[in-house]
C-alpha cells in the first residue's frame, strides 16, 4: 500500500484594539494530509490567544519556575 500525501500549513493572525493596548493572537497548524487539517481550529486558536491577551498585566522582575 502506498500513502499519498503532501504538505499543508495555515497561519491566522487575529488582532484587537479593545483594551489598553492593541493585542494579537496567532493560530498555526501544519500537516501531511488534508484530512487532519482544520482551518476552523486555527481560527479558534488565534481568537482565543487574542482575547486572552486583552489588558495584559505586568509582573515583577524575578526568576520564576514555569514547570
Amino acid at each position: 500500500m502506498h500513502d499519498k500525501a503532501t504538505y499543508i500549513s495555515g497561519i491566522i493572525n487575529a488582532e484587537s484594539e479593545i483594551g489598553k493596548i492593541s493585542v494579537s493572537g496567532i493560530g498555526h497548524a501544519s500537516g501531511r494530509t488534508l484530512s487532519n487539517f482544520s482551518a476552523e481550529q486555527i481560527g479558534s486558536d488565534a481568537n482565543t490567544m487574542c482575547v486572552e491577551s486583552i489588558n495584559p498585566q505586568k509582573i515583577d522582575s524575578n526568576s520564576y519556575s514555569i514547570i
